[in-house]
């Protein structure tokens, strides 16, 4: 269950019960107005999202999700929507999918960009302040896509690799893993701003990458 508890009222509200006997609560977001979380079958098969506003109480359930492929969609708050990406189709063994925003004001669902492959390498969006970051591939080749929630503007900047793991956002900059081959690996440095690169040669497993935003 998810729980409330008062600090200064030493008292505790439940704020909403699984319907899942074997759940997992996961992916709380709240900001001044909103509360988000996901409820999770603890097998991944069933996902929904739920916002609650904080002042009436009200929930709403976000999405549902029932699908042969385990779906991990950790929302994002940012201001008044919610951001997730959805598993929606098994095709020739690649889970393809999009990124949804739900508006908490008018309760709209779109799409603000598809995914041709989904994997453990690319299920989390991540965001710092009002941007999100999320990597995808396309005709063997992997992209950084950079969103900002703000105008709609989206940016796509191409990685050295194939093999794009797990990038962050880290205040003006994407730090990312990128696989080589087995001997040598790049340390690059993207200035986007002036379309500079550093690039250093070294023997590592991973590739540590660095993009001004």
């Amino acid at each position: 269950m998810l729980v409330e508890y008062n600090i200064e009222t030493k008292k505790t509200e439940i704020l909403y019960e699984s319907e899942y006997d074997s759940a997992n609560i996961q992916g709380i977001e709240v900001n001044d107005n909103w509360l988000v979380w996901q409820d999770m079958e603890i097998s991944g098969t069933q996902d929904n999202i739920y916002v609650m506003n904080r002042k009436t109480r009200e929930t709403k359930k976000v999405n549902s999700i029932k699908t042969s492929a385990p779906s991990f969609t950790i929302p994002a708050l940012i201001d008044d929507s919610v951001y997730w990406i959805e598993e929606e189709e098994l095709i020739d063994n690649t889970i393809k999918g999009s990124i949804k925003r739900y508006d908490c004001i008018n309760g709209k669902v779109d799409v603000i960009s598809q995914l041709n492959s989904i994997g453990v390498h690319n299920i989390h969006l991540e965001r710092n302040a009002n941007k999100l970051l999320w990597s995808d591939e396309k005709d063997n080749k992997s992209y950084y896509y950079i969103y900002d929630t703000t105008n709609g503007k989206k940016d796509i900047i191409q990685a050295s690799s194939n093999a794009v793991m797990h990038p962050i956002l880290v205040g003006d900059y994407i730090i990312s893993m990128e696989a080589k081959n087995t001997q040598k690996f790049m340390i690059f440095i993207f200035i986007t701003s002036k379309q500079k690169k550093v690039e250093k040669t070294i023997n590592t497993s991973m590739v540590i990458i660095a993009l001004t935003i």
